[in-house]
């Protein structure tokens, strides 16, 4: 295919320990079974790469292993996977992405404080990430359209895409704001609680619509509607508003394993 079939790579540094590696397909890449994805790292980004891990048919990893010292971020990161007899490598991305020394300082800043703001007021949860790539679910899905047909299915969760979601993350968010409880109609459902979070966190992992957050204490499901972003020089370090809508409990998505 001519289009990128890596469709973003992020690498978020956690000063707290650790780094996230996450990354996403071009929807019309043709998935016919689990992929294996390595991931490597360079401190020069063009040569002397070593493996930090692989996953399984997975959009992310930890990096455990110190490999930034001092202030320069000098560290790079890359992905790669293998599909019938082509292997695949993505762009190579800088912890950091393209900020500047003063940049970086700031975003390193607002992390902290977030994660102090975690502490004090955090509300702990599960992320998982929507699939939006995959193998395709021959059970609901229309050929035709695309379109999922039945929103209960048990095999894709009403993504289209077998699995439904990735293995799920901690993330924890904060300042949370519940809007009142209120009983709608939703067609085909009956009777429905309705109810909005809204909370705010950091871009480790990004956020999209759609994705799913699990409550840890009470297990509420609740999904993604809209999210805010803070950039310094276009990358990405917080979002300061996110809007979660509560599932239904009887929908699908409360019959997925949580990974704890």
């Amino acid at each position: 295919m001519d289009r990128p079939v890596f469709s973003c790579i992020g690498v978020n540094n956690r000063y707290l320990g650790g780094t996230l590696i996450a990354w996403s397909l071009d929807q019309l890449f043709p998935i016919t079974a689990p992929i294996t994805f390595t991931v490597e790292n360079s401190k020069s980004g063009t040569g002397d790469w070593l493996t930090v891990g692989t996953v399984v048919d997975d959009y992310s990893i930890t990096d455990a292993t110190q490999r930034i010292y001092g202030k320069l971020l000098r560290s790079f990161y890359r992905v790669s996977f293998v599909h019938g007899a082509i292997t695949y490598t993505s762009d190579v991305e800088q912890a950091g992405g393209n900020l500047t020394g003063k940049d970086k300082m700031i975003a390193r800043e607002i992390i902290r404080k977030e994660q102090l703001r975690f502490r004090l007021w955090g509300m702990p949860g599960i992320l998982m990430k929507r699939r939006q790539w995959g193998q395709k679910c021959t059970t609901c899905l229309d050929w035709d359209t695309g379109q999922v047909k039945d929103s209960h299915c048990d095999i894709c969760f009403g993504t289209g895409f077998v699995g439904g979601y990735f293995a799920g993350v901690d993330y924890t968010v904060s300042e949370v704001t519940e809007s009142p409880r209120r009983q709608v109609t939703d067609p085909g459902r009956g009777q429905v609680i309705d109810q909005t979070l809204t909370t705010r966190g950091v871009n480790c992992p990004w956020l999209d619509t759609g994705d799913l957050w699990v409550d840890i204490d009470s297990d509420l499901r609740y999904v993604i509607q809209t999210i805010s972003e803070v950039n310094i020089r276009g990358v990405t370090v917080l979002f300061p508003r996110v809007e979660m809508r509560l599932a239904p409990s009887t929908d699908i998505i409360y019959s997925i394993s949580r990974p704890d």
